[in-house]
């Protein structure tokens, strides 16, 4: 699995690619590129770290309710 993002000159996502619009190589052989998944479905691994040393503990709690928020918010998107 080989994740890909493709956009235009402003940026934007470019839709609709068939496997054909690629080519992968490997060690310098073609390889053929049984599918393209849907970005949709495409598997994602979020890790979320907290500085928990003595320089934060003034913001400690402000740190935890942010990741919370975050990850309510991620599952809710999702």
């Amino acid at each position: 699995m080989i994740p890909v993002s493709v956009t235009d000159s402003k940026g934007q996502p470019v839709r609709g690619l068939q496997a054909t619009d690629f080519s992968i190589k490997e060690e310098g052989r073609p390889q053929e590129i049984a599918q393209i998944g849907d970005p949709e479905e495409v598997p994602l691994s979020i890790a979320l770290l907290i500085d928990v040393s003595g320089s934060t503990n003034t913001r400690f709690d402000f740190e935890k309710g942010g990741g919370g928020t975050f990850s309510q918010t991620s599952v809710e998107a999702g």
